[in-house]
Parts: structure tokens; sequence; C-alpha cells
């Protein structure tokens, strides 16, 4: 994003779809005299859009929960966006990721490369495509990527088709596999679990600055002795652009929206039995002794199935959202959203769900700026934070 995926993951929490484009630029004010200040901004606008630019990035991955559950992570990288002549723009993305449990009990590294191209063929067509592989320390390979296509049958609607294949970053166990020496996967890999989704999105612009918005989603997870798992997710909601303007104001958008999230998994994997740090007395278990734990691989009474993820039967969320974007001075620029709400999922009561997402841009010159994020929710049985920094250079 959302979300516990890469590093702009980020940022998108699955709880609350983020404002349609259209709504915002539909309802900016133009019965006055355009600026010398709003020309300036439209030029630097323009700029952005068809020159290449250079990004390198900083982030890090943090959440509560116990040997097993508590995931740390470390991302840098870089990417670099090549606008081309025909209009469209080619990418190449970097990236290095140390992963690892509380006190650095375990660890893993991951190296990603991938290329991506995106066009935007038409004002009603827009296509892209990215392909990475990543080489973990863990002795495995894994292909990821995403290609979607996005049409606009009318100015105030949108529709998007998308494929994904990304890892499943919630646990060592579910992003890089765990080896044990012992136990019933005694030298084999367990976990390294991919998934797979397809997913139809789109958002309706309505009068009186109202606007609808909407996913479903079909998929699966599967991974190293980890069975396939089917999933389904779908989420809607209806937002409102109390205010819509130029983006030089200090308040440039403020938006609520409310919205209700369901996801739902055919078997409960967030267990670990033969790949567990902790034995059934919730002990440490010594490395050279992975796999003794005792807890059995298949769902029982002691737990869930191994897979290291949070999947539960059935989960509902209902979450009000508030958005804003402007400027707190020329060069610096924020986007900031807040919701809350409440969660209820298999196995447990209802209960407040609730986060943050925040980002400042700091533009030093034409050509150089500094975008710093932090996100925080306490999605599902974890509490979960993530900060991103980068560099991006407008070449």
């Amino acid at each position: 994003m959302m979300l516990r995926r890469a590093y702009l993951v980020v940022c998108a929490i699955v709880m609350s779809a983020a404002p349609p484009a259209s709504a915002e630029a539909g309802e900016a004010q133009v019965d006055k005299p355009v600026s010398p200040r709003e020309i300036e901004e439209l030029r630097r606008q323009i700029e952005a859009e068809t020159r290449s630019s250079l990004e390198v990035l900083v982030g890090a991955y943090g959440e509560n929960g116990d040997l097993n559950n508590r995931l740390g992570l470390l991302r840098y990288g870089a990417r670099f966006d090549l606008k081309l002549r025909s209009g469209r723009t080619a990418s190449v993305v970097a990236t290095r990721t140390e992963y690892w449990t509380p006190e650095r009990v375990l660890e893993a590294q991951g190296t990603r490369v991938a290329l991506g191209l995106r066009s935007a063929a038409s004002e009603k067509v827009a296509p892209q495509i990215e392909l990475g592989l990543t080489r973990f320390s863990t002795n495995i390979t894994t292909v990821d990527g995403v290609a979607s296509v996005s049409v606009r049958p009318v100015p105030a609607a949108r529709l998007s088709l998308t494929a994904s294949r990304s890892s499943v970053e919630e646990s060592l166990l579910s992003v890089a596999g765990i080896r044990p020496p012992l136990g019933p996967f005694a030298g084999e890999l367990v976990g390294r679990v991919m998934e797979n989704r397809v997913s139809l999105s789109g958002d309706w612009r309505l009068p009186h600055r109202l606007d609808v918005f909407g996913e479903a989603s079909l998929g699966n997870r599967q991974g190293a002795n980890v069975d396939s798992n089917f999933f389904k997710r779908a989420f809607g909601g209806v937002g409102f652009n109390a205010i819509a303007a130029e983006e030089t104001r200090s308040l440039s958008l403020l938006r609520v929206s409310a919205s209700i999230f369901y996801f739902g998994f055919t078997a409960d994997r967030l267990g670990y039995g033969g790949a567990s740090l902790l034995d059934r007395s919730y002990e440490p278990v010594p490395l050279d002794r992975l796999g003794s734990d005792r807890i059995p691989p298949a769902a029982s009474a002691l737990g869930p199935a191994v897979g290291g993820y949070f999947s539960p039967p059935r989960f509902v969320s209902t979450t009000g959202r508030v958005d804003a974007r402007g400027r707190l001075a020329p060069s610096v620029s924020y986007s900031a959203y807040v919701f809350l709400g409440t969660q209820s999922y298999t196995g447990a009561s209802r209960r407040r769900a609730a986060g943050f997402s925040g980002q400042l841009v700091f533009r030093l010159d034409e050509w150089l700026s500094v975008p710093v994020t932090f996100v925080w929710d306490d999605f599902g049985p974890f509490t979960r934070y993530h900060m991103l920094l980068s560099l991006m250079v407008r070449l």
C-alpha cells in the first residue's frame, strides 16, 4: 500500500479508498483570474510530467507481536523513470531489504530488480506493467509484478483492471521463508508466501461534490510447504469533497468519506508449526533446534496451519476518513489522512480500527525535492508503522 507490502505500501490503508482524481479537479474554483503563482505551479507540474526523474529512497517498517509475528524491515534503493518520446515512461527499480525478528534472533535479506512501462495512450486508456525478480538470502528467487489498465468511459468515471503477484511481507516466515534443521520440514524451506490477485476497481463522480468508489478482488496465497489459500475481498464507499481548489493554497483539498471493507480466506494460516521460534510452552527455540517446537503444521486445537500471515475466514471493518492536502509554504506541501471506525474478524470481538498517514514534500529547487512519509494503523491484530524518506531528482 497498506499493508504489509513494500515501501509505498505502504501508505494506502485498504480500509478506505483514496480520493478519485477526477473528483478533485472537477470542483476547482474557476471564477477568478489566474495568479502568477498559479501559472508558475502549473509550469512545474507540466515539467514534472515530461521530465525523467531519479528517486533514492530509504524506508523502515515495524509492528508489535511476538517472536514469530513481529517483523522489522529496512529497505533502501532507487527508482529511475525515463520519459520516452512516445509519451511512455520506462522505469528501473533496484532495492535491498533487510528483514529481522525481535532482537534479530533471525534475519534475512532480499535484493529486487524490476522493469516497468507506463503509457498514457489516450485520455481514456492508461495501461502500465512492471515485472520484478527478488533474490533472498534463503537461497530462493521469486517473480513478482503488476499489470493494469485504466479506462474512462465518461469523464466522471474510471474503471481499472489489475493483475498482480507480490510477496506477503507479514512475518519473516511469509516473506523470506525459514529452513529449520529439525522437525517435519528438516532441511526444507517453509514459507516464502506469494499472493496472486485480480482486482476490478472504479470511482464515479456525482453531482454536489459527491463520489462513490469500490473494488472487488479474488486471489490466492501459496508458498513452500504452505498450501494454496483462496481469498476474496471487497470494499466500497462514498466521499464528499468539501474543499477542492488550486494546489497553491494552504488547504487545497478537504475530503470526508465513509467505507466498508471485507475479506475472507478459505483457511486460517497465521501459524508457525514446524518452523516456530516459540515452542508449545511459549519459550524461545534455539536456532539450532528450529523445527522441534512440537506444534503441528496443520490446523489443530493448538493453532492455525503454518503460513505466517493474517488470514481469518471473515474480516469486516467500517471506517470514516478525512483527507487534507495543501501548502505550508511555497516550497513545502503536505498531504494527510486519518481514519477511525470499527473492525471485527473471526475469533475476535468488535474493536477499534484507526490509522494515520502524513507526507511532507520539501522542494529544495527546480530539480530537487525531499518527500517524507509516515504511516501508522492498527489493522487486524497488529499495530504497524512505516516511515519513508526519499530524494527526488528531476533530470
